[in-house]
């Protein structure tokens, strides 16, 4: 059950890789930066919590053969913790994405509508 978490990083990292460029705004890079640590937190909680329950649960059920579908659920409501992380992370994204493109804060010249400068960039890799 937790290879999945796994592959949850994997793709928020592929998501999050596709937007990275020369010069970025701070803020994009901030969401971005908290989209892969909100992803990597969910994950790792879920992982403790699935590893705590499943060795709790497959010892309790070799003593009582009933508890084996409570397990089963505890640990599904487990790996919800993870899924949530790539919901945060998809969100992230997406608003980084949205004011990225002007539609948030201001236009891509990171310059607002009267003419301040609303973001500092990031990197500026030459």
């Amino acid at each position: 059950m937790a290879q999945i978490l796994a592959i949850y990083g994997l793709v928020s990292s592929v998501i999050i890789q596709g937007d990275l460029e020369e010069k970025m705004p701070l803020y994009q890079g901030f969401l971005q930066l908290g989209a892969g640590i909100a992803v990597g937190l969910c994950g790792l909680a879920a992982g403790f919590a699935i590893g705590i329950v499943g060795d709790a649960g497959v010892r309790a059920s070799t003593q009582q053969p009933r508890l084996y579908i409570g397990m089963v659920l505890i640990l599904i409501f487990a790996e919800v913790l993870g899924l949530y992380g790539v919901v945060v992370t998809t969100e992230k994204h997406d608003k980084a994405r949205v004011e990225k493109h002007g539609r948030g804060r201001g236009d891509d010249t990171g310059t607002s509508e009267d003419g301040d400068l609303d973001s500092i960039y990031l990197l500026d890799i030459k």
